[in-house]
């Protein structure tokens, strides 16, 4: 199965803040990476590196941020482009998504299941199946 895994798992598979949370992450990405087809989109790798260098308390050191970013680029990495961005946008709209819930962002963030079929797009601690997952490369 394929499965698109936002910025905010690893975020919070790297943040110690909340061990509980990295923990409960951290087992979560050991039973689904070894069995999964995982895809992640450039934004993904984009926020990671500012979370990872900004955010995270302590932060990661440079040579940490590279190996974590080396680790990710493993995956399969989606570019993710503005035609996509409006598309997801638009999906939210239709599917009537509310932007409170977080629903808008894990749309923006995993429309490139509709252009890159896959069966589960991940964001925080949610996980939205994708209702096509042999969409190929057509529009949402």
């Amino acid at each position: 199965m394929r499965v698109f895994i936002d910025t905010n798992f690893w975020s919070y598979r790297l943040d110690q803040r909340e061990p509980a949370k990295s923990e409960r992450v951290r087992e979560w990405l050991a039973d689904i990476v070894p069995d999964h087809e995982i895809v992640i989109g450039t934004q993904v790798l984009i926020e990671l590196r500012s979370v990872a260098s900004c955010k995270l308390q302590p932060p990661l050191n440079d040579q940490q941020i590279s190996a974590l970013l080396e680790a990710l680029a493993g995956f399969e990495v989606v570019s993710i482009d503005a035609n996509l961005i409006l598309a997801a946008h638009h999906l939210a709209i239709h599917e009537q998504l509310n932007s409170s819930s977080g629903q808008r962002r894990l749309t923006v963030q995993c429309c490139p299941i509709r252009r890159y079929p896959c069966n589960v797009a991940c964001s925080g601690l949610n996980c939205l199946p994708n209702p096509n997952p042999q969409a190929g490369s057509e529009s949402a």
